[in-house]
């Protein structure tokens, strides 16, 4: 009897919007079992680009690039409110919640939020200034076409070697 192994489906619900990077953190794990992650809101766009409007995300980052990045830019601009941090990215799962504001104050309310899960990151602005582009990026992480130094001696013919001969 053969046993095949499935590997499970999900049904990934994603979304591209742009928007502003805000509170860039590592958020301690709770107990030993969850270990620190990486998260941030975003302040992405809707609307007329005139009077835009904001619909807020919290966002944990799962994607190891967007990753990369995010500890990139906590390292270099920190937790500056002077920094604006403007780009498009693709959030992944994203639910409906909520959180008290002012809690235990006469003031308190009840505030919605959408979270979701931080996938990719397509372009990054800081200031007005190009930072990342996800299709620049990918042209130089493309490793060069390998030469035949790269090829092991018995995967060239003998025409191959004798050319290479003859060149030296």
């Amino acid at each position: 009897m053969t046993q095949t192994t499935t590997t499970p489906s999900y049904f990934d619900m994603t979304t591209r919007v742009v928007g502003y990077f805000n509170r860039l953190r590592v958020v301690q794990g709770k107990g030993k079992k969850q270990p620190d992650y990486l998260a941030l809101d975003f302040s992405a766009l809707n609307g007329s680009s005139d009077e835009p409007e904001y619909r807020r995300f919290n966002l944990t980052v799962k994607g190891a690039k967007a990753k990369e990045l995010v500890e990139q830019l906590i390292k270099e601009f920190g937790d500056s409110k002077d920094t604006k941090i403007f780009g498009s990215v693709e959030i992944g799962d994203f639910y409906a919640d909520y959180w008290i504001a002012n809690k235990g104050t006469p003031e308190e309310e009840i505030k919605s939020v959408l979270k979701g899960r931080l996938l990719k990151v397509h372009t990054i602005k800081v200031d007005g200034q190009q930072y990342y582009d996800a299709k620049t990026a990918d042209s130089q992480d493309k490793t060069p076409a390998a030469s035949t130094e790269d090829v092991k001696p018995s995967e060239t013919d003998e025409t191959d070697s004798a050319s290479q001969t003859e060149a030296a």
